[in-house]
């Protein structure tokens, strides 16, 4: 991860925490389902649960496909523009 600038750092950390939680949470909902706990185990969370990985893993393509070449288009606007600033002298 050193070779990567920060906004892809965190698109991936997202992407691990999505797959650490979701994995956790079906393991749950597989093991109340295996156990035939009545209200945990029942189909519908395993439909809420779909749901959810389906958001976050939206919400984490929106993030790298649109957030992030907007946030790289924006630093190398303010480069540009602060280029011809004046520099602090040493």
């Amino acid at each position: 991860m050193r070779g990567m600038d920060k906004m892809t750092r965190r698109a991936v950390s997202r992407a691990g925490v999505l797959l650490i939680s979701a994995g956790l949470v079906g393991l749950m909902l597989y093991a109340f389902a295996y156990e035939r706990v009545i209200y945990l185990g029942m189909r519908l969370w395993w439909i809420v649960w779909f749901i959810w990985i389906v958001i976050a893993a939206w919400r984490i393509v929106k993030f790298v496909r649109i957030e992030i070449p907007a946030a790289n288009k924006e630093r190398a606007a303010e480069a540009e523009f602060n280029k011809w600033l004046p520099k602090r002298k040493k």
